[in-house]
Formats: structure tokens, sequence, C-alpha cells
């Protein structure tokens, strides 16, 4: 499984950008550094993402990755997260005041944007991976992923304090490539 590195600071410099994983090439876990990091034509190529929290530096590039679908006419993308973080995203960001509701704007194939929760510690299929939500400890809810294909498995952390619960699935991995 590829895992390609966008971006994994907490500020920005022009040598350091905001939290942003590829995986593949159609599936990003946060939104820190998708725009500022890859081509139009890679940004094509990206299916969904996954948030791990609502923090600025996690979901910062969703606002130009979506408008920028909308205007090429990409197809839909979809936004992956725990309800608490979907829940966030349609209040305080996509919510036609900081930045349009592109639930409600199509693109070629649907909405430019679909929110798709994911319950904690439930297998979600995103893009034919498997991706499992495990709450961890942050100033708001939060969750690490498990990702999953091929027998393999990485896991994405993102912002999180002391927990039991994230450790004791990672060392049950038998396949894990990355963490």
């Amino acid at each position: 499984m590829q895992l390609r590195i966008l971006g994994c600071h907490g500020g920005e410099t022009p040598k350091h950008r905001t939290s942003s994983f590829l995986v593949g090439d159609s599936v990003a876990v946060d939104a820190g550094a998708i725009t500022s990091g890859l081509s139009l034509r890679e940004q094509e190529r990206i299916h969904s993402v996954l948030i791990s929290h609502p923090h600025m530096d996690h979901v910062r590039d969703l606002a130009t990755l979506v408008d920028n679908r909308c205007q090429q006419g990409g197809s839909t993308l979809d936004i992956v997260g725990i309800p608490e973080t979907i829940r966030a995203l349609k209040q305080h960001f996509f919510n036609d005041v900081l930045w349009p509701d592109f639930t409600r704007i199509n693109t070629q194939d649907g909405p430019t944007v679909r929110f798709v929760e994911a319950s904690p510690d439930e297998p979600t299929d995103v893009d034919g991976y498997e991706v499992i939500p495990v709450l961890v400890n942050h100033t708001v809810d939060t969750s690490a992923f498990i990702v999953r294909r091929d027998g393999k498995s990485i896991v994405y952390g993102g912002d999180t304090g002391p927990t039991e619960g994230l450790w004791e699935r990672v060392n049950a991995l038998d396949d894990l490539q990355a963490l």
C-alpha cells in the first residue's frame, strides 16, 4: 500500500505543510495540504477524504479541493468521518456562510460533496479500502483511522493524547505496514 506525505505539521511555512496524506491515488487522510501539495490531475483522482477531526490544520484544503472539483466538473467527493466531525463540517465549514454547501451544488455525477458518517470501531468501505475509525483523546471528538487493503494495514493517529484503545488495536494488527 502506497502512502504519500503531503504535510505533517500543525503550522505552515514554505517548507512545511499542514496535516495531509494520500493513500494510493484515491483516498486522502486529512486535508491540510491537498491542494497545496497536489496538481489538479492528482486532485481529480481523489474519490474520498478521511477527516480525523475538524481543526483547521486538518480540513483547510477541503475548501479549495471541493471548489476545484466543482469548477472542473469532477465527480462527487466523499468526505468521511465520525458523526461529530461530519456535524462540525456541516455546521461550521460548508454552511453557506464560511463556504458554500457543496452538497447542494451538482457536478457531473451528482453533488460536489457527499458526507459519509463512519461509526467508530466499525469497518466502512472507502473506495475499496476497509477503514475503521478508532476514537482517540483530543480537545474535540477525534478519530484515528486503520486503513486496510490486500492484507496490509496503515494506521493514522491524527492528533491524539494518551489513549489505550488505539494502541490495543495497533498491537492486534498482524499486517501493519506503517503508523
